[in-house]
């Protein structure tokens, strides 16, 4: 399987030569990480995404793998506030598409955001349910005014043609969201406007996080934030958090807008040394997070 790679510290972005290279890639990514989360914790916390991303799981990725789903456990990224039967919910369609089809793998596998609540509801709700599974488990106490953050084994984002992020779009204030897990959001400018979304600092304490991107129609996007560096929302998901490693898996076409790795070493790297210096999304006070 050839192809070319590119590791910037923590960053690995692997464009494949076709489609199917790149979902084996992915499945191959997403197989390992579950491994060893179950390996050394006896569980996979996983949060995903919606969109084109629910049948590649389905139809491509899942099937592929040999793991055991039983220790699987399902979280949103984000959600959008519609019940559970509308063609827009991100939790019904992944119902819909996985139940019955992979053993191991039932309804209380999915920790599903209540969308019968008021969005600003949810979204506390949803945090609470997170923070039972995540406890505090450091045997210090938090000093006063640090913050504590879920730590998911893996979390599967996309990226939207205008460089969002779960629901964390371009010039909105849950940018710089600093202390939420969960935030709520009732303006976005894509519809459904009422969604909750996971935010920044929750994104920056995975211990991995996984983009499946194919096809030229996403190019353009992947060039601004891996080539350019726009301070888009998908650029920010590159942290500087160590203990996160995040991997792009494209395809020749989404990658076709990346050239020779000199460029993106040099475009790259110094944004990441010098990203905690030009926003405050990042949550410099938060437990062992080190810059």
């Amino acid at each position: 399987m050839s192809g070319k790679s590119f590791k910037v510290r923590n960053v690995s972005i692997s464009v494949a030569d076709t489609v199917e290279d790149a979902k084996t890639n992915f499945a191959n990514s997403l197989e390992h990480q579950a491994k060893v989360s179950i390996t050394a914790r006896n569980q996979f916390l996983i949060g995903v995404s919606g969109g084109s991303l629910i049948n590649t799981l389905a139809e491509e990725i899942l099937p592929k793998l040999r793991t055991d789903f039983k220790k699987w456990k399902i979280f949103f990224c984000d959600e959008r506030m519609v019940p559970f039967d509308h063609p827009e919910s991100t939790y019904g369609l992944y119902k819909e598409k996985l139940l019955g089809k992979f053993p191991g793998l039932t309804q209380e596998t999915f920790v599903p955001v209540n969308t019968s609540l008021s969005v600003e509801e949810a979204a506390k709700d949803y945090e609470s349910k997170l923070r039972s599974y995540f406890p505090y488990e450091y045997k210090d106490p938090l000093p006063s005014g640090q913050a504590h953050f879920p730590r998911f084994d893996c979390l599967l984002l996309g990226l939207g043609p205008d460089g969002h992020t779960c629901s964390l779009f371009p010039g909105h204030p849950l940018m710089k969201e600093k202390t939420l897990w969960v935030a709520p959001i009732k303006d976005s400018p894509k519809p459904p406007p009422e969604r909750v979304t996971l935010t920044f600092p929750v994104l920056h304490k995975s211990r991995n996080i996984i983009l499946f991107l194919t096809g030229e129609g996403k190019a353009d996007i992947i060039k601004r934030i891996l080539v350019d560096c726009e301070k888009l929302p998908g650029f920010y998901i590159n942290t500087t958090e160590p203990n996160c490693d995040v991997i792009w898996h494209l395809d020749a076409g989404a990658g076709s807008k990346i050239p020779r790795q000199k460029t993106i070493l040099e475009s790259l790297e110094p944004d990441l040394e010098t990203m905690k210096d030009q926003t405050p999304i990042f949550p410099a006070n938060s437990k062992d997070i080190a810059y």
